[in-house]
This record gives structure tokens, C-alpha cells and sequence, in this order.
């Protein structure tokens, strides 16, 4: 009778009290054989000191070492394995997992040969169009960090002097940080006069009705004469965000033609009343000098961007598209489609601390009304300042440097 099929009688109950001693005995040696083994971590083949010499005792040693070895096999590679897969997920999963409840700039949103455009470029693009006449961007270089955090550089591609103004800053988990001055978003009523009124029906601009609006609030007022002295006091050569007040609201074609006519040919935005009782404006850029190969949702968000270079274009396309810029309703619905979709970035609306409630009831403002201009920002230098000025369509005109 082989040692395994006594294992067997053993194990069945089926073996004689003096046999069934035996066994056990053979056992419980073999369980402080193994206990050794594994104290010792050496599985050799020699048989420990004091074992039993027959060839039962042998084969059943090393049926032992064998499953032992095999056990500590397997709980090594599952070790391996479970250890691979936590580093890998730490790696590459759970940074993902992470960044899904952020704002990520780094998404891509077009990738051609020459250009990879990411979601903060075009987010940038339309939140510095509406708030931040003078300081327009559309590029936003972005670094991935993980876990929700990136380092981007807002990079000016175009200027009106030797000065570019690339900003550098940080985004850490939905908060963002400048590394240095913000020069966004800080424009929203800046010099434009009719901020002052606060009657809905007041369709033109005086002094008159300008002192009657601010008295007793603390604002100030100035006629041509004082303002022709303040501009006359800029330096001659140097460029100014400058803020132009029409004397009357006009529609977008009249600014846009008066501008034309004044034989000015950079950008310039137009300052869009936004709100009945206090004339709060929002800016658009007009007859815009630059283009877009950015992707977006055209049928959702029509005119997002008022002048889009196909993938094949002529200079024939290149001219209609152009054309069909300056029409009312074209720049209404450019200047919609723009608040449409900032209210749909929750992530961004947030991190730039933009109400998503008030760009709703300004769009329904415009809507209703239209498109209401109460004058244009743009940069330019001290004569052409004074030039418009002296403009019978203008109230006046205020200049602040250039950040």
C-alpha cells in the first residue's frame, strides 16, 4: 500500500488506532518540517535532520516542498501583478478619474498639420472678446500636470507696439493664478459715458442729461474741452486703450460705417448695452482684422467666431465671409451665440467667476432688443484720440494706458 492511498484510509476514518497514531505522527512532523521550510525561506531537497528514511517519508517531503514552492510562486506574481496594476492605475487612471471633475484647458479641440488648438484657447478667445477690449487672446499654451492642475501661458500674437503682454500663470484644481498683472476682464464699464444713464428710453448723450442722471451718486462727468485737455496731455507716439462715448445709441452698421469713414483701420469692439435701467455693456469685436482655424459647433453656436478659414479656401471665399461680417444681424448673432456659449462652460464660467445667470438675462436683453451701441474701444495713439474727439457723432473720449 502506497503512503497516499493511507492518507486516504486516514482521512475516511477507515485505518486501525495504532496505524491511524502513525499517521499522525508522520503528520505532525511534516507540519514542523514545513513550518521550518518556511521560517527558513530555503527549499532545498535535502531531507531535514531526524526525518524518517523511508521512501513514504521522502515522497511526501517532497510533495511538500513542491506545494510550497508553487505557493510562494503564485503569491509572488499575484504580489507583482496587484502591484503593477495600483502603479499603473496611480500612473494613468486615477490623474483622469481626477481631472473629469475639473476644468481641463488641456483638451483638444482641432489638430491639423500646422495647429493643435485646445479648449482654453477657444474658451479665452470669447471670454476676452466680451470683457476685455484691447486684450484679446485666442492662444493658450497648456501643460499637463495631472490630478486637475496645469501651467499655461497666455501668448499675445498680435500688438500695437514693440510690447507683447504674455501672461504666464497657473490652474490648480478650478482656481487659476497669474503669475503676474490681469490685465482680463477688468473693462466691462470702463470710460464708456453712458454707464451714467439710467433711463431705458434716454436714446441720446449730453451733459445735460448725464448730470441729471449721476446727481447725487458718485460719479463725474466732462464736456469736449476738458477732455481735449486731458488727451492733450498723452504722449505723442504712444498707443492707448482708448474709449470712445457716441453721442446717440446706434445700431452696429452706423458705428461700423462712422469708424470707416473716420478712416480708422484697426480692431476696434463695440461697447453693446446689456441692460435696461443702468446701460451695463458687454464689448464685440468689429470688422475684425483676424482669423480663426478653431473648430466648434456651428449649427449650435453660429458666428462663435465671425471669420473662419476653411480647410480650402480662395481668396473669393475669403472676401464673402468678410463681407458678410458687418451686417446687424450677423453681429447679433455672433454676439449671441458668444453668450450661448460661455452659459454652456460651467467648469470655465466658474474658475473666471462669471455668472452663468446674468449672461442668461443679458442674452434675453439683446434679444428682445438688439443690438444697442453706445460706443467702441480701441487702441490707438494720442492724434487719432483727438481726431475722433473732435468727431460731432462723439461725446467724448477717455484713454487709460495700456497694461
Amino acid at each position: 500500500m502506497t503512503y497516499r492511498e493511507l492518507i486516504e484510509l486516514y482521512k475516511n476514518g477507515r485505518l486501525e488506532r495504532e496505524k491511524a497514531e502513525e499517521v499522525e505522527q508522520e503528520i505532525e512532523k511534516h507540519e514542523a518540517i514545513s513550518e521550518y521550510l518556511c521560517d527558513e525561506l530555503e527549499l532545498d531537497d535535502a531531507a531535514p535532520e531526524g526525518a524518517a528514511s523511508d521512501e513514504a517519508s521522502q515522497d511526501f517531503a517532497k510533495m511538500m516542498k513542491r506545494s510550497i514552492r508553487k505557493a510562494f510562486l503564485k503569491l509572488g506574481v499575484t504580489v507583482f501583478a496587484v502591484t503593477l496594476i495600483a502603479v499603473l492605475f496611480i500612473q494613468f487612471g486615477l490623474p483622469k478619474i481626477v481631472e473629469q471633475r475639473y476644468y481641463n484647458p488641456a483638451e483638444v479641440i482641432s489638430d491639423t498639420v500646422n495647429e493643435k488648438n485646445n479648449v482654453m484657447s477657444r474658451d479665452f478667445a470669447v471670454y476676452t472678446e466680451l470683457t476685455s477690449p484691447g486684450y484679446y487672446r485666442e492662444c493658450v499654451d497648456v501643460d499637463n500636470r495631472g490630478y486637475g492642475n496645469y501651467e499655461i501661458y497666455i501668448r499675445q500674437n498680435y500688438g500695437w507696439n514693440d510690447d507683447f503682454t504674455n501672461i504666464a500663470g497657473k490652474i490648480e484644481k478650478d482656481k487659476l493664478t497669474y503669475y503676474g498683472d490681469n490685465p482680463f476682464g477688468g473693462s466691462l464699464v470702463d470710460g464708456i459715458e453712458w454707464y451714467n444713464i439710467t433711463s431705458s428710453d434716454q436714446k441720446n448723450l449730453d451733459q445735460h442729461t448725464l448730470l441729471s442722471s449721476i446727481r447725487g451718486a458718485n460719479r463725474t462727468t466732462e464736456d469736449k474741452n476738458t477732455a481735449k485737455k486731458r488727451l492733450g496731455e498723452l504722449v505723442s507716439g504712444e498707443m492707448y486703450l482708448c474709449y470712445v462715448t457716441l453721442d446717440k445709441q446706434c445700431d452696429y452698421e452706423e458705428v461700423h460705417q462712422f469708424i470707416f469713414d473716420s478712416g480708422f483701420g484697426n480692431e476696434f469692439w463695440s461697447a453693446v448695452r446689456t441692460d435696461g435701467d443702468t446701460c451695463a455693456n458687454l464689448w464685440m469685436k468689429g470688422d475684425s482684422t483676424s482669423s480663426t482655424t478653431m473648430d466648434w459647433d456651428e449649427e449650435k453656436y453660429p458666428y462663435l467666431f465671425t471669420w473662419k478659414i476653411p480647410a480650402k479656401s480662395t481668396g473669393d471665399d475669403l472676401d464673402k465671409q468678410y463681407e458678410n461680417i458687418n451686417t446687424n444681424e450677423n453681429m447679433k448673432t455672433h454676439f449671441l451665440s458668444m453668450l450661448s456659449y460661455l452659459q454652456d462652460q460651467e467648469k470655465f464660467c466658474k474658475m473666471m467667476n462669471l455668472s452663468r445667470g446674468n449672461l442668461a438675462r443679458i442674452e434675453k436683453y439683446v434679444r428682445k432688443n438688439g443690438l444697442q451701441i453706445t460706443g467702441f474701444a480701441a487702441v490707438m495713439d494720442k492724434d487719432t484720440a483727438l481726431d475722433f474727439l473732435n468727431q460731432k457723432e462723439v461725446y467724448t473720449v477717455k484713454a487709460v494706458e495700456l497694461k
